[in-house]
């Protein structure tokens, strides 16, 4: 908790003298002293407990500014929201514009000073250390969310990396929560800083775009789609609409697997040729009643990739001679399953 307070006659008030301030009847002379504020890093709109001496009993007969770099004046009066001699709750101000349809916190500084003036009394008091303000998020509009190697106006692909550019990110990574369509993207990297304007936090970000809030196009057809996305950070959220690409309908051109093995083959890798070949599994589904079904990783997967291998598993084909199985591409993060239309035969023992 800040400690020191000074006394500062009315002549000095932050508030233009226009008769609107406390200080109204003249008075004898003050008391009116801080000795202390929590918590000791607010963001700007939090409430604020103030602590010392001579205070208003009434809410009506006391008014808090936060006078900073960008707040004077009425801009940076509070909302008291109560009172008692020795202490008060406030919200600080939190000035916001609205531009393209999104709010923006504007006029406020990473740091302000705390101003108390009673009703009837000529001196006021104010806090000498100045209140450290954590950072507001916001994105910016435009290009607030943009490729990574794209411009303004360009689309984001699912899957790949994407920058956010704002204000009030976190510091390192793990600070804050970033959220597309509900699904939290991994954040890359943070980096810039601009404490001077809206507290500390970062003003740039690299995440990748998640798979699992893309939706395929039918018949390959390229598409759009709208997204929503979301950062938290210090119990604060902000929301951005925008566009990007659809997830592509992936392509199979033909595979490398036989359609007949024994019981005495080893594993055998093969290959799978087509388009965005992203799925990350396949699947050997049992057409034989009663069959088990295998799963076995993609070597290669990704966004735009022309082809992948994969293995047949050895437990496949021992001791389930006999059997029928179907195969296809599967990526589980979006529940999506592609037929190889290939079915395979493992002879019996």
């Amino acid at each position: 908790m800040q400690q020191a307070s000074t006394v500062v006659k009315k002549d000095t008030d932050p508030q233009d003298d226009d008769g609107s301030g406390g200080g109204n009847g003249g008075g004898g002379a003050s008391s009116v002293k801080i000795t202390g504020y929590t918590p000791q890093k607010p963001i700007w709109g939090d409430v604020i407990e103030i602590t010392g001496e001579s205070f208003a009993a009434k809410v009506e007969d006391v008014e808090v500014w936060f006078p900073g770099m960008y707040t004077q004046g009425n801009e940076a009066k509070g909302e008291v929201l109560e009172a008692s001699p020795t202490k008060l709750k406030v919200r600080t101000r939190y000035n916001t514009e609205q531009r393209d349809g999104y709010e923006y916190p504007t006029a406020n500084s990473a740091t302000s000073s705390i101003v108390v003036k009673v009703k009837g009394k000529t001196e006021y008091s104010t806090e000498q250390h100045y209140i450290q303000y954590k950072a507001v998020p916001f994105i910016n509009a435009g290009n607030g969310v943009r490729p990574e190697t794209g411009g303004t106006g360009a689309m984001i692909w699912p899957g790949e990396k994407f920058q956010v550019i704002g204000k009030g990110f976190g510091v390192t990574k793990t600070e804050g929560i970033l959220k597309i369509n509900g699904v939290e993207a991994v954040i890359d990297s943070v980096w810039g800083n601009e404490p001077q304007v809206f507290g500390e936090g970062s003003t740039n970000m690299m995440a990748t775009f998640p798979l699992a809030v893309a939706k395929p196009q039918p018949g390959g057809v390229q598409g759009q789609q709208d997204y929503t996305v979301e950062y938290s950070r210090n119990g604060r959220s902000y929301v951005r609409k925008m566009r990007g690409h659809a997830m592509p309908l992936i392509t199979i051109s033909g595979n490398t697997l036989k359609g007949l093995y024994n019981n005495t083959d080893h594993i055998t890798d093969f290959t799978i040729t087509g388009e965005n070949l992203y799925p990350t599994e396949i699947q050997f589904r049992s057409i034989t009643a009663g069959g088990p079904n295998f799963t076995v990783a993609v070597t290669g997967a990704g966004l735009g990739a022309k082809s992948v291998t994969a293995s047949v598993p050895l437990a496949l084909m021992f001791p389930h001679g006999g059997r029928q199985y179907g195969v296809r591409l599967y990526e589980p993060t979006m529940d999506q399953g592609f037929s190889l239309n290939t079915v395979i035969y493992v002879t019996p023992n």
